[in-house]
């Protein structure tokens, strides 16, 4: 009956390998029930092995696939990029702040005022 362990860690890691490979396609589901319900399936055949048979195989086993669910579930959580295209408008005041520039050096939106400025944020792919 470990195999019900093996087959939920397995099914766990398939599930992450899945999403995974979604994201650079950029065809990650806003609502991703069909995962949940995956890591919730594994989740269950592995708890199902690790109490027919009960071993430090099975148990561990079924640490992992939980620890996938639970992963996943804590990352829906936190705070999702915004949906929509959102642009600044041409002529749109520059909220303040301060960054560094590429040679280090503090540069405020105080020492920008007047001017005209480009802010691009590039999104890599890493």
């Amino acid at each position: 009956m470990i195999t019900l362990s093996i087959a939920g860690a397995y099914g766990a890691s398939m599930t992450w390998l899945h999403y995974l490979a979604l994201i650079p396609q950029e065809q990650v589901p806003e609502h991703p029930f069909a995962h949940r319900i995956s890591f919730g399936a594994m989740g269950l055949l592995a708890i199902a092995g690790a109490v027919l048979a009960p071993s430090v195989a099975s148990v561990s086993l079924t640490l992992v696939a939980l620890g996938c669910g639970g992963l996943f579930e804590w990352l829906l959580t936190q705070a999702p990029l915004p949906d929509g295209d959102i642009q600044i408008q041409v002529g749109t005041a520059l909220l303040p702040f301060e960054a560094l520039d590429s040679q280090g050096l503090a540069v405020t939106s105080q020492a920008l005022a007047g001017q005209r400025v480009l802010i691009k944020f590039f999104r890599g792919s890493w």
